[in-house]
């Protein structure tokens, strides 16, 4: 995947758009160097170059060019062989900006280790005019193959290699599925990254009680990294700061930033930081990286090595730290730094009653594996699984480490908060074989959610024609990741949905809304949407005064409100449908909207 920005930055004639999933960006700050710190990934992969080239013993030693450069120069823009720009080789990271090819980037929120830093830069950096980013849940090598994966793919080149419609422009620029358990995911939607909803919030880091608290603490403190061992987890010397539980859902989707204070008695320290989540046991919800309902991960993490704490002041955002890696500034034993830590993006929903976490590991921290391997010893023997720590990071032990916090050492995690949606929910569960219920009715504007919980891929699909709204496969038991789907319902109308897997219907609907204060001799505003009908699509308008005739009042009409002419005092009832203005398509009419008028 990571090939495709380099090759699209030079924009080739004949490539329409290109689908990087899972693609790092920068080979040295998203695994041979993460945050400064040498991983084991790299050096694996150093060791596998050698061994497969051509002749091992006369080809580059790739290990001598990965030990040798451990700042960030030449041979991590530029690549082996290549250490000048001359050639018109791609500049890493910066030629991402010349992608004008229509991209859709997709990472793995379970994978903060390896590509999900890199499908959200490149995002981010690329200048094509059409581009996506989808941020999903679900294991590394196993979810690509799946059947939704497959849709959404071969979706995406449909619609920019053979021109066939998809709905795709209609749909979200930015779809983050934010986690609501280890296996389970809802959506949240944005048309930019970070999310323009995003309301950025501070929580304070208190040693006294190793605290997360919405103010920084006016009492200067410290707390010692301590050695600890969790079987599920790993060992560390480290510092844990929690939440009060929380008293309602916290919802976090982006990039995400630790700044504190450290100290240590050596002249560096390596630090690991991972954003956790605790419930009201205690019980961390960790994430599945390579086998479905494995424990490995935590929500997120970031790493950085102090000495090289120096931002760079151009590339480094409000939200994200960018780190020169050009020098090392050593540590005076005992006297406290102040670091900007990139913790990777993340979606998350942090549940009433949980506790949020950051947890500090100083120095070496070892982890169980997060990589599986199937291997067969020997032909007669049975296969056996192997746990590989390839993520891990080489760091050295750390000497007596302290994190300092109040006062003039104010320490804060800064996440990026989504405010809850004060709009109505409607649910409706999928079953194996039909919606529960099978008609719901709300307003313009409600959240309607669909929770597979069957064990087979389902869709939620408008099926009057018009090709209002499309889910496509909503993941269920079979996925390994249940998903939770919705829309808000931005039309009156009545709507007939289909799974298309299967073939059951069910009904959403919602009436107009007429103005709560209305006289006779009035004209009178009718809204039909909270947002215009799409392009080829009008409302048509009927009008009935009593038991009378329904009447039409307005045909194909493309704003999202109409005017009635003055009426004549009576009961009287407003309804409207969707029309195509080409093929003889629309939905089904909305319930009524009733109301009096008084002289």
């Amino acid at each position: 995947a990571m090939s495709q920005y380099f090759v699209a930055a030079l924009n080739p004639p004949h490539l329409s758009a290109i689908v990087p999933w899972e693609g790092l960006l920068e080979p040295y700050r998203d695994i041979a160097y993460r945050g400064g710190i040498l991983s084991r990934f790299v050096v694996m992969f150093a060791i596998m170059m050698q061994l497969t080239a051509d002749r091992p013993w006369r080809s580059k030693n790739f290990m001598q060019l990965l030990l040798g450069h451990p700042y960030l120069d030449k041979l991590w823009t530029y690549g082996t062989g290549i250490l000048d720009g001359r050639t018109g080789t791609p500049k890493i990271p910066d030629d991402v900006k010349a992608i004008e090819v229509p991209m859709f980037s997709v990472g793995n929120l379970n994978d903060p280790d390896l590509h999900l830093r890199g499908n959200v830069n490149a995002f981010a950096g690329a200048s094509s005019r059409e581009k996506k980013l989808l941020l999903y849940s679900g294991t590394h090598w196993g979810s690509a193959y799946q059947p939704w994966a497959n849709r959404l793919v071969l979706r995406f080149f449909d619609h920019y290699l053979k021109n066939r419609p998809t709905g795709l422009e209609r749909e979200p620029t930015v779809d983050v599925q934010v986690r609501t358990g280890p296996d389970t995911f809802t959506h949240v939607y944005g048309k930019d990254w970070p999310l323009e909803q995003t309301r950025w919030t501070r929580y304070y880091l208190d040693a006294r009680q190793n605290a997360l608290l919405p103010e920084n603490p006016e009492e200067e403190a410290s707390a010692e990294a301590v050695w600890r061992e969790e079987p599920e987890v790993g060992s560390s010397h480290q510092v844990t700061f929690e939440t009060p539980a929380l008293e309602e859902d916290v919802t976090v989707a982006g990039p995400i930033t630790a700044h504190f204070w450290v100290s240590t008695q050596g002249k560096d320290v390596d630090l690991t930081v991972e954003l956790r989540d605790f419930d009201s046991q205690g019980r961390e919800t960790r994430f599945a990286y390579v086998i479905a309902g494995s424990p490995d991960e935590p929500v997120t993490r970031g790493w950085l090595r102090v000495s090289r704490r120096a931002l760079d002041p151009e590339r480094s955002r409000p939200h994200q730290p960018w780190h020169l890696h050009s020098r090392s500034d050593w540590l005076t034993p005992g006297v406290p730094v102040e670091v900007d830590v990139e913790i990777w993006p993340t979606g998350m929903v942090f549940k009433a009653g949980h506790r949020i976490a950051l947890t500090i590991h100083c120095g070496r921290y070892k982890r169980k594996g997060e990589a599986y391997f199937r291997v067969r010893p020997l032909p007669f023997l049975p296969a056996i699984t192997l746990r590989n720590s390839l993520y891990q990071a080489y760091s050295p032990p750390a000497g007596e480490t302290r994190i300092h916090t109040g006062g003039k050492f104010a320490s804060w995690l800064e996440l990026p908060v989504i405010p809850p949606d004060p709009a109505p929910v409607h649910r409706v569960t999928i079953r194996d074989g039909r919606f529960e219920p099978a008609e719901v009715r709300g307003e313009m504007g409600d959240r309607f959610e669909w929770t597979n919980a069957g064990s087979d891929y389902h869709s939620v699909t408008e099926a009057s024609g018009l090709g209002l709204w499309d889910s496509q496969l909503v993941r269920g038991e079979r996925s390994h990741n249940p998903e939770t789907w919705w829309l808000k319902l931005p039309w009156a109308g009545t709507f007939l949905y289909r799974d298309m897997v299967y073939g059951f219907e069910g009904v959403v609907a919602a009436p107009p809304r007429i103005p709560a204060r209305t006289a006779a001799g009035e004209r009178i505003t009718v809204s039909l949407g909270i947002e215009p009908p799409p392009k080829g699509v009008g409302f048509d308008v009927q009008l009935r005064k009593g038991d009378g005739e329904w009447m039409t009042v307005g045909e194909g009409l493309k704003e999202k409100e109409t005017e009635l002419d003055p009426l004549e005092a009576g009961a009287y009832a407003v309804r409207c449908r969707l029309r195509s203005m080409e093929e003889d398509v629309h939905t089904d009419w909305s319930p009524p909207a009733t109301f009096d008028l008084k002289e």
